[in-house]
């Protein structure tokens, strides 16, 4: 695993950052709290080498909201967990 994103929710945005093993950024990116915003980080996610066999893992603060559903919604299996807000956050991976 070499990709990592971290999103920062709020309620009518979300910033969501792509980081290197070593901390290093690799992409930034403001999205809505839309469609339109889930499909620009699936983009994203799918340009740093997102797949079914090889998932990007993401971290969220929050276990609420369109985004987490719709990520949650997805086909493939596993878990990010961070408690460091004191809910548990995951995204299926």
């Amino acid at each position: 695993m070499d990709v990592f994103c971290g999103i920062d929710r709020a309620e009518d945005h979300h910033d969501v950052a792509l980081v290197d093993r070593d901390g290093g950024l690799l992409a930034r990116l403001r999205i809505t709290d839309d469609a339109a915003g889930l499909a620009r980080l699936l983009e994203l996610l799918a340009g740093h080498g997102d797949s079914p066999e090889g998932p990007v893992p993401v971290a969220i603060e929050t276990p609420r909201g369109l985004l987490v559903a719709c990520l949650g919604a997805c086909q493939m299996a596993g878990c990010v967990q961070d408690h460091s807000s004191g809910e548990g956050v995951h995204r299926c991976l």
